[in-house]
Formats: C-alpha cells, sequence, structure tokens
C-alpha cells in the first residue's frame, strides 16, 4: 500500500516523490546486520542444542517430523517446503504455507498473521498444534527430550 501510493506519487511529482521513494526503500532494503539481534551473547552450546532440536523427530506425535520438515534447512533448503500448506505429523493439512525461518528472527512479529512477538513464543506452537507436530503437553515434549538424551546438551548450554 505504501509502495503504491509512492509510485502513484512518483508518477504525478516525479522530483519530491524520488526522495520520498528512496527513503522507504531504504528501510525496507536496508543490509542485514551480520549478526541476529539479541544473539551476541548465544554460546557455541546453545547454538549446537538449538540445531539438535530443529530437526529432533521426537517433538513430533509418531516421531516422523522435526522443524525442519517443513522449514527445511538442509541441503539447498530456504528454510521453507515450498508446498501450498504443509502436512503435519499425522498428514492433516494446515491452513496456511510454512514461512521462511531464514532471518525469522528479524521479523517484529512471527506467523503469518502475528500473533506471537518472538521466536520463544513461536517454537511452542507447533509442537503442540494436533495439525502440525500434535504432542499434547508441554511435559511430554520435556519427557520425549529426556529420552532422546537432551540433558546434557540443555546443560552445557544453560548450565546455571
Amino acid at each position: 500500500m505504501v509502495v503504491t501510493g509512492l509510485l502513484a506519487m512518483l508518477l504525478a511529482h516525479p522530483s519530491s516523490a524520488e526522495d520520498e521513494l528512496l527513503v522507504v526503500a531504504k528501510r525496507f532494503l536496508e543490509p542485514l546486520p551480520k549478526s541476529m539481534p539479541g544473539s551476541e551473547g548465544d554460546t557455541s552450546e546453545q547454538i549446537k542444542l538449538g540445531a539438535a532440536l530443529y530437526f529432533e523427530t521426537a517433538l513430533s506425535i509418531n516421531n516422523s517430523q522435526s522443524c525442519n520438515t517443513c522449514h527445511t534447512l538442509d541441503g539447498a533448503g530456504a528454510g521453507v517446503d515450498g508446498l501450498s500448506t504443509s502436512p503435519g505429523a499425522t498428514k492433516a493439512k494446515g491452513r496456511r504455507n510454512s514461512p521462511t525461518t531464514w532471518n525469522a528472527g528479524l521479523q517484529f512479529a512471527q506467523f503469518w498473521d502475528g500473533r506471537v512477538a518472538t521466536l520463544e513464543e513461536q517454537a511452542r506452537s507447533p509442537i503442540l498444534n494436533p495439525q502440525e507436530m500434535g504432542l499434547e503437553t508441554e511435559a511430554q515434549a520435556l519427557q520425549r527430550l529426556a529420552a532422546a538424551g537432551y540433558e546434557q546438551l540443555f546443560q552445557a548450554a544453560y548450565p546455571e
């Protein structure tokens, strides 16, 4: 909407709109930061734990899916499966397609409808969503992670 209005203004008043268009373009098209804001204190152990959790299928009801199933990063993946809607662990289809996870920490809101503000909040939802990974409770997720041997990884990442 903003861009459409600026383009109309540019056509009607080329010289005054050019500066305005440049300001908007710089706001939306500035280079990405060298590191994800908020990640400055991340340790190698925390990064290792996060990667392991991203690929962990024990977090789905039938051990068939991980975050990477719908937000593919391995190979040449762009953090998305490219499907119109993704099948969940039980093959139920969601209502929306999977957005890319590339640079998701730079988003001001998560999910297509912006219903949560942070990646930490977002990470809980698919695990407990019956159409996605399908676990029933957070306790079930913790039990599965313990059974998969994650206690040492968590201890190394968060010794306090």
